[in-house]
This record gives structure tokens, C-alpha cells and sequence, in this order.
């Protein structure tokens, strides 16, 4: 009777431990898909030099005579 209740024991010890686990694992992978998400939202802001096609962030981007550009240097050289 007594090893019925260590097995019992020993057997609720590994489940509990199994689901804390598990959790801490399902946590992991929802902040990397957060991650991989907001990744995503940064990829919509790009946009590309008229010179040389460079992809760069919207807001580092130059604007000058309604096309866009990565540097003065690309800007000035269009013009």
C-alpha cells in the first residue's frame, strides 16, 4: 500500500512539474511570435532610394522633389 502511494506521489510531482514547464514554454514562444510581429510592422515602413535602391526606415528617409532618398548625396545628385 505504501509503494501505491509513493508511485501516486512521484507521479502528481513529475505531472506538476510537466505543466509548469510546459507553460514556461508556451510563454517563450508567444513573446517570440510578439517579437517576430512587431519585426513585421517594422518591414512595412520601409522604402527605397530613387538612386540606389536602398530600403530604409520611412522616418530616416529624404524627400525631395516627390521621390525619396537614403543621403543628401543621392538627393543633391538627382537634381
Amino acid at each position: 500500500m505504501l509503494r501505491l502511494i509513493i508511485i501516486c506521489f512521484i507521479f502528481m510531482l513529475f505531472k506538476i512539474c510537466w505543466k509548469l514547464i510546459a507553460s514556461k514554454l508556451i510563454i517563450k514562444n508567444d513573446k517570440q511570435y510578439n517579437n517576430n510581429h512587431n519585426n513585421k510592422n517594422l518591414i512595412k515602413n520601409l522604402t527605397k532610394c530613387a538612386t540606389c535602391n536602398l530600403y530604409l526606415p520611412m522616418e530616416d528617409a529624404i524627400h525631395c522633389d516627390g521621390k525619396i532618398f537614403c543621403c543628401k548625396a543621392h538627393a543633391d545628385q538627382k537634381k
